[in-house]
């Protein structure tokens, strides 16, 4: 994995309604994807990206911590 994210960083990666592949670290508090363009589907209803291939880094107002994350 080449990039991490803290727990509390509110862009994609982090974001429950992203579906690209990612990690958490053995403690549970930060996420971690393959590299700064990886990219996942957005799958949160009414955001402005539904549907649409998101970068990890990207963000937006329908953001919510990943379900995953302590």
């Amino acid at each position: 994995m080449g990039l991490s994210y803290s727990k509390n960083h509110k862009n994609c990666g982090v974001c429950d309604f992203w579906n690209g592949h990612r990690e958490i670290d053995i403690f549970g508090r930060q996420v971690k994807v393959d590299s700064s363009v990886a990219k996942g589907k957005c799958l949160a209803q009414g955001a402005p990206y539904q549907g649409q291939d998101r970068h990890a880094y990207s963000t937006c107002t329908k953001w919510e911590k990943w379900g995953c994350i302590k």
